[in-house]
């Protein structure tokens, strides 16, 4: 039977954790537990009921040890836990986590939870009502979630509330335990409350803590916080987010705080629970940089050289200190390079520690925090301290850390709330009586070790986490069971989140302080997530910032090295359903350090979508053939089926073979005039998975589809003095490029005969003078070029005695999403790709001759974060680059001279300039460069010089590997000539093509033909 006169004991532990923040906006403050049945342990104590150890915002962790209840064996209905909530007062409900325990193997924990119970209340604590008989409990589900259950009161007005348990969630009998992982009681008239507010390592942000959920859209409106010095605003708020994993807590951008005093005033920020705010309340900014011990600064000895003290250089002005001369460490000078350290000799017999007294400034709230250690080990075998602990006996509380000679003398890093951890290990063991550094940084659940500034482990932190307010130990843990043994120079414990960019710059600032070689790789992009179709392929890309050119990559499928994925992006080959869940991540290697990505998964699904056209164009190199782009790759016997392509307008298709890839047709025709119009009717063609196109009509365009394409061959407006007043787009987009103002000054010459006795326009001089020209096309959705694009163009340089500039669309000096130019004093092409505030540029290899007529090209692929961009002189390439920062499209369109700070003029000639929304294929990329390259008469249109080298029985033919491939074909006689391709294998190295026939006694003949 349960006792309902059970005497109220108010437990230490409840009392400790109530002052840790478990009041609540809208919850009742200071809960102790009156009363219980039993506990398994101490671990899984009912004072873990009113606690926030193991709760981030509403999500609770799954393991039980610190941060849920648990009864001892017996019979399940004679459990009972009792809550004393202070004072009568009206209870509109109750939230409760149900018991939500997992382990490997032991996923049936969770039906320990209360499946039924009675809920009584008194008033008195003596004489208890049952009101809400036999209420069901919902099972936790056994993961890190916001599983919360709210059983409503009614406003139900009482001072003590009892819950009786009926059954758990187990077949009767089977499992007598049951228990419990958070209860919440929820009373209207208390408004929400603002537990704290700190800032950040780098002054720039606050994060504010509620005592429970908060709406985020009260709690996100700026105009809701300000931040003052003396009560005057004194900085300004520039975001406020909630961060993930978290709805009790906000963050906000700020200006820098530059003052060492700020407050944070809150007002009119509601509980998600009922609505309550909070009303202008104001907390004192807290640093969340709490301790700074360096052996150089702030050190007191006695006369034996012996640490006495030790001044915390932090905002919050600490002191270890010790009194008892046989634990003072000693000041060593010139220990560790050449500065000093503080020496501590712990070992079984010996202890050297400092203790720094609780305080509120150095309080760890939610389980975030970052400590930094340089030092060095005399010696390895020893269970060492890595010097800075707080612990409840020899429980983290929040942090402990320690070299594990059962692990390879490897760090061990704890994080916990007094009764259970998380350990987190160092991959590697510090070398003896050399410097190293090692940082820990723990953020939401994960926590992750770093030695000397490279990447070692991360790991899941589920375990709760408790601030018991006990006193730091430096040099030794509470239970003097792990001490440390060897010299530190500097100590750094910051009690929130840090950024990667926080912790590079304090590793690297550590490094270069103590002469620590450091490594630095930051993850920008990570591989995401994606569902495809079969037959599709997937991409998966990262982006990283290391400080070492030498960064290598390693893709992984499933946890394997893929063969040759050594690039900052992966293409999978065709999609099968057998792929369906597979997971992709790299593996980033600077110097020796190598750091895992975040995993990616593949959905596969099966393609039951049948194909379409995505568009249909004449070939801009040879506009007698068509290319018809598929969505998706299409089936050969249907796909070359010429009689599946219908033209109109008297024009008929004679054949139909493959382009480049599966999802390319290039159609043979007949019929087709220039400047004719056409529709393409496409029918009965399917995918690999027989899915058959509905039979449509597109129109036929220009392939590849340009969104500007200007040439001094047609579409010129001319004013009476051979000015170019207007120069039409050939695209069929309408971006007609016009002079920037109505002046003869700004509009370009039309010369007649120029390359290859063809048109070409003159910019930034005439005959006698420089002169600024200047062409501007309006803003228009087809010139958004933010994605992938490709610019190509023929023109010619007079000099490059300043900036030449070929085109771009800039803010004021800076891409927005591009500029193109060649650089001042070399020529070198240049390409910058940027959002108008930032850009990232590829540099050509290659500067092209002064006055002589070139093909210049460059092509941006991948995505907009990271992206390739690859140069190209005369059909060759010319340099290459990563795109890593964002482009956008708000810049101003120019041809010939950057006219948004006048950085660049053109003093040359453009014969023709064609801009694409997409990045060319290197097939069709060679094609329309061996086009141009013919039409203007310039070498990269020149055939290469076959040769034929025989010995042995056999002869070698052999040919430059050129541009755009070209056919080897042999013929038995020249009159007349019957050619046909050649079945032997072509064989490429170190750029030359070869193919090695038999020799016999009949004669051949062989040529090379461009298709």
């Amino acid at each position: 039977m349960k006792n309902n006169k059970t005497s109220p004991v108010i437990l230490a532990a409840a009392v400790l954790a109530a002052s840790l923040g478990t009041s609540s906006a809208a919850y009742v403050t200071n809960v102790v537990i009156a009363g219980f049945s039993s506990q398994f342990n101490t671990g899984r104590a009912p004072t873990n009921l009113v606690s926030d150890t193991g709760l981030y915002g509403d999500n609770h962790v799954h393991n039980a040890i610190g941060s849920m209840w648990l009864s001892i064996g017996g019979n399940v209905s004679t459990n009972f836990v009792t809550f004393d909530l202070g004072a009568v007062r009206p209870i509109e409900a109750m939230k409760v986590w149900n018991y939500n325990e997992i382990a490997s193997g032991a996923n049936q924990l969770i039906r320990r939870g209360v499946a039924a119970a009675d809920i009584l209340t008194s008033t008195d604590g003596v004489n208890f009502t049952t009101n809400f008989p036999n209420v069901a409990f919902t099972a936790a589900p056994g993961r890190q979630t916001n599983f919360g259950q709210v059983i409503s009161f009614g406003g139900l007005s009482a001072r003590y509330v009892r819950i009786n348990v009926i059954t758990n969630h187990f077949t009767l009998g089977t499992d007598n335990l049951v228990g419990l992982s958070k209860v919440r009681f929820i009373d209207t008239n208390v408004p929400p409350v603002l537990v704290a507010a700190t800032r950040n390592f780098s002054s720039n942000q606050v994060t504010v803590f509620f005592s429970e959920s908060v709406t985020p859209a009260t709690a996100t409106n700026l105009t809701r916080y300000a931040i003052q010095t003396s009560g005057t605003n004194s900085a300004t708020i520039l975001s406020a987010t909630l961060p993930p994993g978290y709805n009790n807590r906000v963050v906000l951008k700020t200006s820098p705080l530059t003052n060492s005093s700020y407050s944070l005033v809150a007002t009119n920020v509601a509980a998600v629970s009922d609505g309550k705010v909070i009303d202008d309340t104001t907390v004192t900014i807290e640093p969340e940089l709490c301790l700074w011990f360096m052996a150089d600064a702030g050190v007191t000895t006695n006369g034996a050289g012996q640490v006495t003290a030790w001044a915390d250089q932090s905002p919050a002005a600490q002191t270890a200190s010790q009194t008892t001369n046989a634990f003072m460490p000693l000041w060593v000078d010139a220990a560790i390079s050449n500065k000093p350290a503080i020496r501590f000799t712990g070992t079984g017999t010996s202890t050297n520690f400092l203790t720094v007294p609780s305080s509120p400034v150095t309080r760890v709230r939610g389980g975030d925090f970052a400590y930094f250690t340089v030092m060095t080990i005399p010696t390895v075998g020893l269970q060492n301290g890595f010097l800075l602990s707080r612990a409840l006996v020899n429980n983290p509380a929040p942090f402990d850390a320690r070299l594990n000679t059962g692990a390879g003398n490897r760090p061990n890093f704890f994080r916990g709330g007094g009764f259970g951890a998380t350990r987190t290990d160092s991959l590697i063991a510090p070398p003896v009586n050399t410097p190293f550094l090692v940082c820990y940084t723990t953020q939401g659940t994960n926590s992750s070790v770093y030695h000397d500034g490279a990447f070692q482990s991360s790991t899941f932190a589920s375990d709760g986490v408790a601030d018991f307010n006990t006193p730091w130990f430096l040099g030794a843990r509470a239970d003097f069971a792990v001490k440390t043994h060897g010299d530190v120079a500097e100590a750094i414990f910051i009690r929130g989140a840090i950024t990667d960019a926080e912790r590079i710059a304090i590793t690297e600032q550590l490094g270069a302080k103590y002469g620590l070689t450091i490594v630095s790789l930051v993850f920008n992009q990570q591989p995401q997530s994606t569902t495809k179709l079969q037959g599709e392929t997937a991409t998966f890309i990262v982006n990283v910032t290391a400080n070492s050119p030498s960064v290598t990559y390693q893709w992984q499928r499933n946890g394997t090295n893929i063969a040759g994925a050594t690039n900052v992006f992966y293409t999978t080959p065709t999609l099968t359903l057998a792929d369906n869940a597979s997971t992709y991540r790299v593996a980033v290697t600077v110097n020796t350090s190598t750091q895992f990505s975040d995993s990616a998964t593949l959905t596969v699904l099966p393609d039951t979508v049948a194909p379409t056209v995505v568009s249909a164009g004449r070939q801009i190199w040879n506009p007698a053939e068509i290319t018809v782009v598929f969505s998706e790759a299409v089936a050969g016997a249907s796909a070359t089926n010429a009689s599946n392509y219908v033209l109109n307008g008297g024009a008929s298709v004679t054949g139909a073979r493959f382009g480049d890839t599966s999802r390319l047709i290039v159609l043979s025709t007949s019929g087709l005039t220039n400047g004719g119009s056409y529709l393409l009717t496409v029918q009965n063609v399917q995918d690999l998975f027989a899915n058959v196109i509905t039979t449509v009509q597109v129109p036929v365009g220009a392939y590849p589809a340009p969104a500007l394409w200007l040439k001094a061959d047609a579409g010129i407006n001319l004013s009476a003095s051979n000015r170019v007043t207007q120069w039409n787009d050939q695209s069929g987009n309408g971006n007609h490029a016009t002079p920037l103002f109505s002046f003869a000054d700004f509009e370009p010459y039309l010369i007649t005969n120029g390359f290859n006795g063809l048109p070409v326009v003159r910019f930034g001089y005439d005959d006698t003078n420089y002169v600024t020209n200047v062409l501007t096309c309006a803003s228009s959705p087809s010139l958004a070029l933010a994605g992938n694009m490709s610019i190509i163009t023929v023109a010619s340089f007079l000099d490059y005695a300043g900036f030449r500039g070929i085109a771009g669309r800039t803010s004021i000096n800076l891409p927005d999403p591009f500029d193109w130019f060649m650089a001042a004093g070399t020529g070198i092409p240049r390409l910058q790709r940027g959002n108008g505030a930032q850009f990232s540029t590829l540099n050509g290899l290659a500067a092209p001759a002064t006055n002589t007529p070139s093909v210049l090209a460059a092509v941006v692929s991948g995505g907009i974060i990271t992206t390739n961009m690859t140069a190209y002189l005369n059909g060759q390439t010319n340099g290459s680059a990563l795109q890593t920062v964002s482009a956008s499209d708000n810049g101003s369109f120019w041809i010939g001279h950057r006219w948004t700070d006048q950085g660049t003029t053109l003093r040359g000639e453009l014969a023709e300039l064609l801009v694409f929304a997409e990045a060319l294929s290197p097939g069709d990329l060679a094609s329309l460069t061996f086009h141009l390259a013919g039409k203007y008469g310039l070498p990269a249109a020149q055939a290469p010089v076959l040769s034929i080298a025989a010995g042995g029985g056999t002869a070698t033919l052999s040919w430059p590997t050129p541009l755009v491939p070209f056919v080897l074909e042999s013929t038995a006689s020249l009159a007349p000539a019957s050619w046909s391709a050649t079945t032997n294998a072509v064989t490429t190295t170190n750029g030359t093509n070869s193919v090695t026939i038999n020799l016999n006694a009949t004669t051949e003949f062989f040529r090379l033909r461009y298709p």
